[in-house]
């Protein structure tokens, strides 16, 4: 028995199934009917969740097996209804029928995409290489700080691909264009931009010396 992915297309005749297997059988009976009907198996967040979203929720139950309320379609396998294809429901459309640890992507205006993971429900994400980042370092990212892709490729997890930079090297990086596609020539980039914050903030503390002293 294979287990439903997180991407499954839910068919009408599956819905209707849950449906009106529901009236009559707790949830946990009628994952079991599901499961020996079309032989895949729902966890009991991902009933919940087609539950909720395509308002499949349980009416009036009397409890037990009423006489005369048989699922629908019973044993006949393969069934189609007319424009089934053209009406077929997708949980991956979703975020909220996810669980959790699951993945999707994200592209921004400027044609980059980052992967986000799924931390928490019913819809929080996190950016994957922040925290894969974090697992690797030990401690958050720092609040305002960003965590690059050494080489430019945003599907490349590995640790030491992923430099913490500040809002400062960001924008020097940028504007001197020290981004580069080799993964080392960007963490020289980072390390210049830091020496040239440092070396700002040092000059402007020598002004700040020589001012206090000529008004001493």
């Amino acid at each position: 028995m294979s287990v439903i992915k997180s991407k499954h297309r839910w068919t009408v005749e599956e819905l209707i199934f849950i449906r009106e297997s529901y009236k009559a059988h707790g949830r946990k009976t009628v994952i079991a009917l599901f499961a020996e009907r079309f032989g895949v198996s729902l966890t009991v967040p991902q009933f919940k969740c087609v539950v909720t979203n395509y308002g499949l929720q349980q009416r009036t139950r009397r409890g037990g097996f009423q006489k005369g309320n048989v699922p629908p379609h019973k044993g006949r396998k393969g069934i189609s209804f007319p424009g089934s294809v053209a009406t077929q429901f997708s949980c991956g459309n979703t975020a909220r029928c996810l669980p959790l640890g699951a993945e999707k992507v994200r592209t921004h205006t400027a044609g980059q995409s980052y992967v986000l993971v799924k931390v928490g429900q019913p819809n929080k994400w996190a950016l994957k290489h922040r925290l894969i980042w974090e697992e690797a370092n030990g401690r958050k990212v720092p609040e305002g700080y960003r965590v690059l892709f050494a080489d430019g490729n945003t599907r490349n997890f590995a640790p030491e691909n992923l430099i913490l930079v500040s809002p400062e090297q960001v924008a020097i990086m940028t504007a001197k264009e020290l981004h580069f596609r080799n993964g080392g020539l960007t963490r020289i980039g980072a390390t210049l931009a830091a020496l040239a914050i440092k070396k700002s903030e040092i000059t402007k503390n020598k002004t700040m010396s020589k001012e206090e002293v000529s008004h001493a």
